[in-house]
């Protein structure tokens, strides 16, 4: 199974595009809830799907068995069992400041990012250490070298840039598709609309999706500075995000199967308007800071070293 790490940057940037954030940035103070898994099918028994094959059928079958069956597989086998992995994200906004904290496998990180500074750090408890990037100068360091390589190649610089990315081969095989059902439900407390059809891969997809509420629009709209900066790392819109902004809808539940085999899903669980310390977005006390190119440094020691042993 891959293991999946749903970091700060990449889930804001998609949460932003879902409405094309145009309004005063700064406004929301509180925090999120939101959950990701995967489960193998092949190694672990699901009602319904007794004498699986991975096979196209089988995937189509497998993502339109309701959640409340996986819910109780999780339940049963555990967040962390054999064959079930699945983490739970909690998001902190307070204006310019954003916080993700996540436990997985009992190991505790948060990724805070700074939209006025442009900083991002990532903490580890394990390590007792926090990483910090520019990703103001690291962007710069990206655009530096796509200029580079693009005036030896004869090559526009974007085009460059999206080649370095993988962005022109996504955006040319992007097979995402939905359609609405017209099925109604309440999720999490979300009133929401049934869609099916295919993921930017072609695996089978189901989504309910629901119109955003004014605490959502308020939380994303805050989110303007922030996604100004990562807009920079990733400029090219997948279909499913202008679907997202052309409908004006937020995925709650999206549950997808992929290789016919791996059951996926991400969970929108909740958003609560509330007071913030400011504290959460500073490093613990005691904790090692660290820059990306010292942490580069120090692991190519390791690798010199232990070349050395050999």
């Amino acid at each position: 199974m891959k293991r999946k790490v749903l970091s700060v940057v990449g889930f804001f940037l998609v949460m932003a595009l879902f409405w094309g954030v145009q309004a005063q940035a700064g406004d929301f103070e509180g925090k999120m809830v939101f959950r990701d898994g995967e489960i193998d099918l092949m190694q672990v028994e699901v009602p319904g799907l007794a004498g699986a094959q991975p096979t196209p059928a089988f995937a189509k079958k497998a993502v339109a068995i309701p959640f409340d069956t996986y819910r109780q597989v999780i339940k049963e086998v555990g967040e962390a069992g054999p064959g079930v992995r699945v983490q739970t994200e909690t998001i902190w906004v307070k204006g310019n400041l954003f916080r993700t904290d996540t436990n997985e496998n009992g190991e505790k990180v948060a990724i805070i990012f700074d939209s006025k500074t442009q900083k991002m750090t990532t903490i580890s408890w394990k390590e007792k250490k926090a990483m910090v990037v520019d990703v103001g100068k690291m962007m710069k360091s990206v655009n530096s070298m796509a200029e580079q390589m693009g005036k030896a190649l004869g090559m526009d610089a974007n085009a460059m840039k999206q080649i370095m990315q993988g962005k022109q081969a996504e955006k040319e095989n992007d097979l995402f598709s939905l359609k609405s059902t017209g099925k109604r439900k309440k999720i999490n407390g979300f009133k929401c609309e049934l869609y099916v059809g295919t993921d930017k891969e072609g695996n089978p997809l189901q989504a309910w999706l629901a119109t955003p509420t004014s605490t959502l629009k308020q939380l994303f709209d805050s989110m303007e500075e922030m996604t100004k900066a990562i807009q920079k790392i990733n400029e090219t819109e997948d279909k499913e995000s202008r679907f997202l902004k052309k409908t004006n809808k937020m995925p709650i539940l999206k549950k997808w199967v992929e290789n016919n085999s791996d059951f996926n899903f991400e969970e929108f669980i909740s958003v609560k308007k509330q007071s913030v310390s400011p504290d959460l977005f500073k490093v613990p006390a005691g904790f090692k800071v660290v820059s990306m190119q010292d942490m580069m440094h120090n692991e190519m020691l390791k690798l010199q070293q232990f070349q050395q042993q050999k």
